[in-house]
């Protein structure tokens, strides 16, 4: 018996889901920050989202959903397979359009961000894993990639530690330090663990309802960057000035061997005191 074809999947463009009377002035307040000027109005904007999906496997492979954890937090999945597993992603978002200053001058900009992930295995398997549970997670330009040495932390904060994946260097957690004391002590500091949707309980810091979290929001100065092993930083240290509170789906698998370690499930931008963008990723760990 033949192996299936490889199947593709691409999904249309999309809009960053911002509350549709704040949505413009969002992208005007993003580039404002990231050109260091007054804009006048914007004439023209497009945001697209897509994601490549290829898996081909041999006789007797299967990927199921499993029910059950928080749906909020996207289920789990069950893997069974034999001989040869194949997968391979691909996601990317970009944002492109055209704004005239208060003097009359019309700037062009661009964003774009992707990530690409492969896994091969050839064994026979199975797979179990329960709910995924998501922080948000900063790239600072080294991809976002996964150790192979267990990191316990409680990530549930119900005070039960959990062998997760630290993450490499190149990328951080964003947490909320909101007792003060210096240290992010259990997943209720980070963005996610608690709801399911990392972003919109970041979108609770937002005071003046602009979009974006800055200097001029209270619970700025409450924010850190944290790898998982060291003390936390402050933002600025790091030299990020604002996180949006946008996102828009951007859909990746994290794996090692057989094993699914994570899923990337949203992404949003932040942008640096230089103005230059980064990403930002909302990382479910398979719990």
């Amino acid at each position: 018996m033949q192996p299936p074809p490889p199947e593709a999947k691409r999904s249309d463009a999309t809009q960053l889901s911002f509350e549709p009377n704040a949505k413009q002035q969002t992208i005007l307040t993003m580039l404002e920050k990231m050109f260091g000027v007054k804009f006048k109005r914007m004439d023209s904007i497009k945001i697209h989202e897509s994601s490549v999906s290829v898996e081909a496997h041999a006789v007797n492979a299967s990927a199921t959903a499993v029910a059950g954890g928080n749906p909020a937090s996207g289920g789990g999945i069950a893997l069974d397979y034999q001989e040869s597993y194949l997968k391979a992603e691909a996601a990317a978002l970009s944002a492109e359009g055209v704004v005239e200053t208060e003097d009359g001058r019309k700037l062009q900009f661009s964003f774009s961000y992707a990530a690409v992930a492969a896994v091969q295995v050839d064994r026979s398997a199975s797979l179990r894993t329960g709910s995924f549970t998501d922080p948000l997670v900063l790239d600072l330009g080294g991809g976002v990639g996964f150790g192979t040495d267990p990191w316990n932390f409680d990530l549930d904060g119900n005070g039960t530690s959990k062998a997760l994946r630290s993450l490499l260097p190149g990328s951080t957690f964003l947490a909320h330090d909101r007792n003060d004391d210096g240290a992010i002590n259990d997943g209720r500091e980070l963005f996610g663990p608690r709801s399911g949707d990392g972003f919109g309980e970041l979108a609770q810091l937002d005071a003046d309802r602009n979009g974006w979290i800055d200097e001029s929001d209270p619970g700025f100065s409450q924010l850190r960057l944290w790898d998982g092993n060291h003390p936390p930083s402050l933002l600025l240290d790091l030299d990020i000035g604002a996180i949006a509170t946008g996102r828009a789906p951007f859909t990746l698998d994290h794996r090692q061997g057989a094993d699914l370690i994570a899923r990337s499930r949203q992404a949003g931008m932040y942008l640096r005191q230089d103005g230059t963008p980064g990403a930002v990723r909302q990382i479910d760990y398979a719990a």
